[in-house]
């Protein structure tokens, strides 16, 4: 009875993580373009999302479906770029996964699309002059 009970509570461990919505981890590149870097995130679901930032310290904040390997996110080998300065993932909440850039100053975003077919999320930011407000 103690075995039957054992595998089945492995079982149920082992499959919790997919019927409770969660997709593989994401994949995430960074490439420069004069003064934007464009952020690409391929998840296998990037919708809903939602991109936003925040000051004080300044955090471009990026909610995406939920994924299972969130915490595992890291920035590129190699990346040298002006903007970002480091990245961290978590799970905001059951449905949702939550990636925090943070930002050497203060940054707009230009540009956030979908690639539905590459199953990206394609998020571009520029530097800001001092006295402006992010958007």
């Amino acid at each position: 009875m103690k075995n039957i009970f054992y595998l089945t509570f492995l079982f149920a461990m082992a499959i919790l993580p997919l019927k409770a919505g969660f997709a593989s981890s994401p994949h995430l590149e960074i490439s420069e373009t004069g003064t934007r870097e464009i952020i690409t995130i391929e998840v296998p679901e990037t919708s809903p999302h939602k991109v936003f930032i925040l000051e004080k310290p300044n955090r471009l904040v990026v909610d995406i479906p939920a994924v299972s390997d969130i915490a595992g996110i890291s920035l590129p080998r190699g990346y040298e770029g002006k903007l970002i300065s480091g990245v961290r993932g978590g799970q905001f909440n059951p449905h949702v996964s939550r990636v925090v850039f943070e930002l050497k100053g203060s940054v707009s975003i230009e540009d956030v699309k979908v690639d539905s077919k590459q199953e990206q999320l394609i998020v571009a930011i520029g530097s800001l002059k001092k006295g402006s407000t992010p958007t």
